[in-house]
């Protein structure tokens, strides 16, 4: 019996992106994380369900590695265990909610400061992200 999961991110975008996303939600992954343009990482499952491998990014954990490939349309698939899945990815709809989430506000904050515009909040309503920003229309909030 495999501990290996496999989930598919419903977002297509470079391996910077996905890093960034990552890193934003787990800055204390920056230590763990390796990358691989050329999809040379392997990942390990570390309760004795053996290694794959074919990854742009793994994520080197104690409860069991974390791999991403890329596929030819630019979306991404993770094989984890679940035990390697933090809170945080846990709370946000699981790992495609968690990461979908942080790359939406970082497409709202890139928007933002594009258009001259400050982000005034960045908080969480539930499940719900919300990035408030300043408009020049009153200087009130909106919701992004």
């Amino acid at each position: 019996m495999s501990h290996w999961q496999t989930g598919k991110l419903s977002l297509a975008c470079s391996m910077a992106v996905l890093k960034r996303a990552l890193l934003n939600i787990m800055p204390e992954w920056e230590q763990h994380i390796q990358e691989d343009a050329n999809s040379g990482l392997s990942a390990e499952n570390h309760y004795g369900y053996g290694t794959k491998t074919g990854y742009k990014i793994v994520i080197k954990l104690r409860t069991g590695d974390i791999g991403f490939k890329q596929g030819p349309d630019n979306t991404w698939t993770a094989d984890y265990d679940s035990m390697s899945i933090p809170g945080p990815m846990r709370r946000s709809g699981g790992m495609d909610g968690a990461v979908l989430q942080e790359v939406s506000a970082m497409r709202a904050r890139a928007i933002a400061q594009l258009n001259g515009l400050q982000v005034v909040g960045d908080r969480m309503s539930g499940d719900d992200r919300i990035i408030e920003i300043l408009a020049p229309v009153g200087q009130e909030a909106i919701r992004v």
